[in-house]
């Protein structure tokens, strides 16, 4: 057949060799999701290409080659079309530029609607929509009619769609709404050697009330071994059950307890609809052929000896689970988690029901917050508040301290004599982690400060300054150590200033940087630097994060300045007071406030954190000013209107209401005498949690963010570590990538001269370990927004792109009527509005002709070229034309008009050409049967269709008999009694006329026919051709079922172009498709990823265009291919 191209789904071009295709060219891969192996194992053999487009959008409306992106879920640009990018529960508006949100398609390859169904079709074709009647960014409104695809996507930088999901692939599990391409993204990352990856939900045993999430991963044998180990093998079943506790590990950094999957299954082959799609119905039957008790018998085997209970209060927990979990007590353990053995909401509830029989108190938000055994079986109330008392020398350490023992442990660790040792006090949980991310990458949170001195500054009086400063400042003596019994305390001693004298400022700046700042060891240094040659002199000043922060940076630098010219000092509070306050906190109530705040989080973490990045290093930053708020008599203050605009413009990029950041609160609002004066690091980080409701007026959603500040106050030095062991909710929200500080401006280092000039700091935007930081600095009614990030993390462009949408949400926040809801506040910018319009401004052009008659002028102009080669004969264009006419006049002659719907039935064949041309010569629209069908499913197509004739071959002529449906058998012998051609005139049909009607399955079992007119697949063969590599010299593969409509681009656009269709029998198409490539000496394939990854690209070397398509495309199915 020497076929060059091919259109498959990419789970069958992973059944492919690439290296025995010596024909094929392009291999064009659709219907399913391509992923980043199926690209790497065909690109250096052909021309890969993904292709995407719903059955309502005439097979292609996207577009793109594997030499323009190799970005995992990239889908192009629109072709024959436009499309636009909606809020997914809202099509009335515009998603901003970046966020996720429904794709719209507008243009002339649109669908007609579905079959007899007025319901269904304006459901999902939309006319009209405000913002398309309005216009933007100076191009004029229009009319226009959309499809909504149902389908999540987001723009990238160069204006390509990238396919996220399905909104309908969302699902409920364990009571939570969970989106399952999400998990099978996370599971792909964590398992990288699995060569598909499919997660569903399934009911063991066949129980409704068992919901359990799985996972199925495509492994070679080997891998599956090695992964079992001492796992029992299971006998006679089609999969191995695995329980891969590093995975789980892995995961659960990544997503909540409740998204993890309680079960992998390994298999050799996941299996495969007739359409090359991964078959979801067959997994799910495969899950449920196990039972509860199975899987649990299973998982313990797998895990081993369990660790039983040991006490009364551990032993009823565990006979409670099993009654619910309707499981044998000793198969769970004390470390299995509620979860993981099955559980969900319903049967929480169902637990604490029980447990309040027994006489036991407990809540669904604890078994949520604890859901491991031996955590839920040791709750206790907790304890009570302590008075506050005057601070005293090392009376911090506590009343059982040997303070003499601890002062010479810390002298030790700081190699000082213990007579220096002025005190020692708890470090706050804030400075405990600066230090421990110091130890982990040498130089985060250490500021180097320059100052250059004005020539007239007396250096001794300059040094006596900051020698008063530091003497009368604690914290700027203090020492962080590690005690063996105490933990991590600092030290203040009584120790004066090192100076440091150089001569060459960038010298002593790269040596100052390379020295550390360790435990025992000195937060600050002191140089004076003097290069004469320059006439300059410089004060560089080096100064750990764990001693200040924003906040207590002007105030020494104020108190150096005074000390300087002599104006007396106030006497500053010392920072043990605050560390005081913190000792005296209610672990209950601070227990209490963050799992009630975080209970049931269900937030998607933005940016999402790549597997490739395990610590995020900023190294790219935009700045943004934003217009003056307007002055209003409201309550509301400036920092309540970031964290509102921020927590809008979070839940538009995560498609969620439930959001959850990172805040750096400055901790000057805690109740302790002085602390605004105080010197020292007060700042924490919280994780703040917004539930974002679109009906929620904005003056109460503003007033909810601003109580939830302030009952936040009492509980905001808890300390991220600690809050993220308050159980499986507090985790995850404390996993945030988005850090936002909001602080008043500093002008102290930028416009104090009196000293000299401040030439260098390395600011907080350099000490972040967040994907994301956003620093809002206040000034009047200006708001400063200065981004660091991670471009490996998130990209300069979407960053650029996000800060505009924060101060448009912000200046519309800050100006709302009392009526108006949060659902009112416009996300899309104007700039954003303004891009939009320019990349879909022009609809394009239908091509008003159908598409027969284009055909028909192919075969006037190559009569003699190749235009169908298969197992079963070859055509030229000249012999295709004359069948498909002779046919046509019969099929007229029995009566069929225009408009009629002519069901076709065949395997694979060069008839079936003949027969979907002649229906179309004949005026009718063909529907393909697929003959794997049930009859049933056939009756029901023509009970819908109102058919009047059926056409088949040989092979099926006898399915429907008792349905007393005329049937014609289109063969050569057929065609031979056609040979003296009719006497019936063929009509003249419009390109308003439908051309076929596919058929899905619909949501209520019965099939939807989606009605397609000729002017909408001339137009898309017309535009999707040209991007898809065709040309007169194609030799297409013709793989895909007819009943996908990915046939419709194998056959009509390469006849449309003059190639060649290139067909393979049944069975070699399914047991051999890469001898079947070599053999028509195909060069142009369209495939799924999931059958791409199953062919190998160094044996076809016909191939030369693989489109992928029908399922998501990553970098490694690019990878395989191109080249």
């Amino acid at each position: 057949m020497n076929a060059n191209w091919a259109i498959l789904t990419p789970s069958v071009s992973r059944l492919l060799n690439p290296r025995i295709l010596t024909s094929l060219e392009t291999l064009v891969l659709g219907g399913e999701p391509v992923t980043c192996p199926d690209w790497n194992m065909w690109k250096d053999h052909v021309r890969g290409i993904n292709a995407y487009g719903p059955a309502e959008c005439c097979v292609v409306c996207c577009a793109l080659s594997d030499d323009q992106s190799s970005e995992t879920g990239v889908i192009g640009k629109s072709i024959a079309s436009v499309s636009w990018v909606v809020d997914p529960d809202n099509h009335n508006k515009l998603a901003p530029m970046g966020s996720i949100g429904e794709l719209l398609v507008e243009g002339p390859i649109l669908a007609r609607g579905y079959l007899d169904d007025a319901e269904k079709t304006a459901a999902a074709f939309i006319e009209d929509p405000a913002w398309l009647l309005q216009g933007g960014g100076g191009h004029p409104g229009r009319h226009g009619r959309l499809y909504k695809t149902g389908d999540l996507v987001r723009y990238n930088a160069d204006g390509n769609l990238i396919y996220v999901g399905r909104k309908d692939s969302q699902v409920k599990i364990r009571g939570q709404r969970v989106e399952l391409g999400e998990i099978e993204h996370h599971v792909r990352e964590c398992m990288p050697e699995a060569q598909q990856t499919a997660v569903e939900v399934i009911f063991p045993g066949g129980e409704k009330s068992s919901a359990t999430l799985a996972a199925f991963l495509q492994l070679d044998n080997k891998r599956i071994e090695a992964l079992r180990g001492h796992q029992p093998a299971d006998n006679g079943l089609p999969v191995q059950m695995l329980f891969l506790v590093e995975i789980d590990k892995q995961m659960v950094d990544r997503v909540p307890n409740y998204m993890l999957p309680s079960v992998y299954f390994a298999l050799p082959q996941l299996p495969m609809t007739t359409s090359g799609k991964t078959d979801r119905k067959r997994l799910r039957e495969i899950g449920a052929s196990f039972s509860v008790q199975q899987l649990a018998d299973m998982r313990a085997l797998c895990q081993g000896p369990k660790r039983q209970p040991s006490t009364e209060a551990e032993r009823a927990m565990q006979q409670l689970w099993a009654g619910v979990l309707n499981i044998a007590e000793n198969s769970i353990g004390m470390d299995d988690t509620f979860f993981h053995l099955g559980g969900d909401s319903i049967a929480a509830m169902k637990l604490v029901g029980h447990a309040r029989k027994a006489g036991l108190e407990l809540t669904v938000a604890k078994v949520f917050q604890y859901p491991r055994l031996g955590d839920l079986a040791s709750l206790r109330n907790p304890h009570t508040r302590t008075k506050i008392k005057d601070i005293a020398a090392f009376s911090l350490l506590g009343p059982d301290a040997d303070v003499d023992r601890v002062r010479e442990d810390v002298a030790i660790s700081c190699n000082v004599d213990a007579c220096l040792v002025e005190d020692i006090y708890p470090c706050s949980p804030l400075q405990e982690s600066l230090l421990s991310l110091t130890s982990k990458r040498a130089g985060d949170y250490i500021m180097q400060s320059v100052l250059e001195l004005r020539a007239d500054v007396d250096e001794s009086a300059f040094r006596a300054a900051w020698k008063l400063v530091v003497w009368s400042t604690s914290v700027l003596r203090t020492r962080i150590v590690q005690h063996q019994k105490l933990g991590v305390l600092q030290a203040v001693l009584a120790e004066d200033i090192v100076w440091v004298v150089a001569g060459g400022l960038d010298e002593y700046l790269e040596q100052d940087k390379s020295t550390s700042m360790e435990l025992g060891e000195p937060l600050a240094r002191y140089a004076l630097i003097e290069e004469p040659s320059r006439g300059k002199r410089w004060f560089v000043w080096t100064l750990h994060h764990a001693l200040y922060d924003g906040w207590t940076l002007p105030l020494i630098l104020d108190a150096v300045q005074k000390a300087y010219n002599n104006v007396g000092q106030t006497t500053q509070p010392n920072f043990n007071g605050f560390i005081q306050y913190l000792g005296h906190q209610d672990p209950g109530a601070t227990a209490k406030y963050w799992q009630d705040s975080l209970a049931d989080c269900e937030a998607t973490m933005f940016p999402p954190l790549p597997s490739k990045v395990q610590q995020p290093v900023a190294d790219a930053m935009v700045e943004h000013q934003c217009p003056p708020l307007p002055t209003t008599s409201s309550d509301i203050t400036t920092s309540t209107l970031v964290r509102a605009a921020w927590s809008i413009v979070t839940a538009s990029y995560t498609s969620s209401d439930d959001v959850v950041f990172g805040a750096t609160v400055t901790g000057r609002n805690a109740p302790v005498a002085g602390i605004e004066a105080m010197m020292g690091p007060t700042i924490a980080t919280v994780p703040v949690r917004v539930r974002v409701a679109g009906d929620q007026t904005v003056s109460s959603f503003l007033e909810a963010i601003q109580r939830q500040a302030t009952e936040m106050i009492p509980f905001e030095q808890t300390g991220l570590h600690c809050i993220a062991k308050m159980g499986p909710d507090a985790r995850h929200a404390c996993g945030f990538q988005t850090l936002l500080v909001v602080q008043p401006t500093n002008d102290v280092l930028t416009e104090s001269k009196l000293l000299g000039t401040w030439n260098e700091q390395s600011g907080l935007q350099n000490f972040t370990t967040y994907g994301l930081m956003v620093q809002c600095t206040l000034a009047a009614q200006e708001v400063q927004i200065m981004a660091s990030f991670d471009t490996q993390v998130i990209e300069h462009w979407r960053v650029e792109k996000i800060m505009g949408q924060f101060s448009f949400v912000m200046q519309q926040l800050a100006r709302a009527a009392p009526d108006c809801t949060v659902a009112d506040i416009d996300r899309l910018t104007p700039e954003d509005q303004q891009e939009l319009w320019n990349l879909n401004s022009d609809v394009p052009s239908a091509v008003d002709r159908c598409i027969n008659d284009i055909i028909t002028e192919q075969a006037d102009a190559q009569p003699n070229a190749p235009a169908v080669c298969a197992w079963d004969g070859e055509m030229t264009y000249h012999e295709l034309d004359d069948y498909s006419t002779r046919l046509a006049g019969h099929l007229v002659q029995v009566g069929v008009e225009p408009e009629d719907v002519v069901p076709f039935c065949f395997e694979k064949s060069m008839w079936t050409i003949v027969a979907m041309l002649a229906v179309l010569k004949a005026g009718g629209a063909f529907a393909p049967l697929d003959p794997d069908h049930p009859r049933s499913r056939h009756e029901e197509i023509f009970k819908q269709t109102q058919a009047k004739v059926v056409l088949t071959s040989a092979q099926h002529a006898s399915r429907w008999n008792e349905s007393r449906l005329p049937t014609i058998i289109v063969s050569q012998a057929s065609m031979q009694r056609l040979s003296n051609g009719t006497d019936a005139t063929l009509p003249a049909g419009l390109a308003s006329n439908t051309a076929y009607i596919m058929f899905t399955s619909g949501s209520t079992g019965i099939p939807k026919g989606v009605v397609l007119e000729h002017r909408a697949i001339s137009s898309s063969c017309r535009s999707h051709g040209k991007a898809l590599a065709f040309g007169p010299d194609i030799r297409a593969l013709q793989f895909a079922s007819y009943n996908f409509d990915a046939s419709i681009v194998e056959i009509f656009t390469t006849l449309l172009f003059g190639g060649c269709v290139c067909i393979p029998s049944e069975s070699h198409r399914r047991d051999n498709l890469a001898q079947a490539i070599n053999s028509m000496n195909a060069d142009w394939a369209l495939l799924t990823p999931s059958v791409a990854q199953l062919l190998d690209p160094k044996i076809l070397p016909s191939l030369k265009t693989l489109v992928l398509g029908g399922e998501q495309v990553t970098s490694a199915d690019w990878d395989m291919w191109k080249g």
